[in-house]
């Protein structure tokens, strides 16, 4: 994928983390929970209304999903690379320890092992 691309698709997903992250969205989904089921209520919940929810629901879910993970892997890498930067500047520090997480499960294990 091009790299400006992938670089607006993140500063966007970024910015709706955030503002979706927020008391004010939130709150905004109560309220409109509340006035979908009174309307809901009073027209007796027909079917297609019921069902408009539920697409609604799952396709707003779905997008959620894919932003905040991005999001959140974009914040784990950056925390990584912050820490292995902490590792390679301690004196006393094995390299082994910097980009564990790139590495097996299993080396992941051993390397805890010793170290406890």
């Amino acid at each position: 994928m091009h790299q400006e691309t992938r670089e607006r698709f993140s500063r966007l997903a970024r910015g709706f983390t955030q503002a979706v992250g927020s008391l004010i969205p939130a709150m905004l989904s109560v309220v409109f929970v509340v006035a979908w089921l009174v309307v809901g209520v009073v027209i007796d919940f027909p079917d297609w209304w019921m069902s408009a929810l539920t697409e609604t629901s799952a396709a707003v879910t779905l997008l959620m999903v894919f932003v905040i993970q991005h999001t959140n892997n974009r914040e784990a890498h950056a925390t990584a690379l912050k820490l292995d930067e902490l590792i390679r500047a301690s004196e006393n520090a094995t390299e082994k320890v910097a980009g564990i997480e790139n590495r097996e499960l299993s080396e992941q294990e051993q390397l805890g092992e010793s170290r406890a």
